[in-house]
């Protein structure tokens, strides 16, 4: 059980530091609420994606 946990806590890891760089990004670019948002529905539709292929 010990493996799952560690792969889940990494993958989770993974994820804040997705978001952290999305954010940065998102500010650097000076993008609109609008863009903001179908970024976040993108970004939200591949996770799920990727949650799908590692069986989570």
């Amino acid at each position: 059980m010990k493996p799952l946990k560690k792969k889940i806590e990494d993958l989770v890891k993974e994820e804040e530091i997705r978001w952290v760089l999305f954010r940065r990004a998102t500010e650097d670019l000076d993008l609109s609420n609008e863009d903001l948002l179908v970024l976040e529905e993108v970004r939200e539709k591949v996770w799920k994606e990727e949650k799908k292929s590692l069986g989570l």
